[in-house]
């Protein structure tokens, strides 16, 4: 599990990094983006990950997931 957290976080890392180096992107297209943008949902019960833009239940146990946080200032 730690190394599939481990994997979305350097993925999501490197997306932010070209987002940063595009040099010409008005409002209305990072707008676009930071609205569109999916997160990391586990249920450790069972074991399932999703990504998705929002995740409430697991679609193998009908329970409610977590969001894994996509940075380490989120988890302080």
């Amino acid at each position: 599990m730690q190394f599939i957290v481990r994997w979305a976080r350097s993925v999501g890392r490197r997306f932010r990094d070209a987002e940063d180096q595009e040099e010409s992107v008005n409002d209305t297209e990072t707008t676009l983006q930071d609205e569109s943008r999916s997160s990391l949902f586990h249920r450790p019960d069972c074991k399932a990950v999703y990504i998705d833009t929002d995740k409430n239940t697991c679609s193998t146990c009908n329970t409610t997931v977590e969001r894994v946080p996509s940075t380490l200032a989120e988890t302080v």
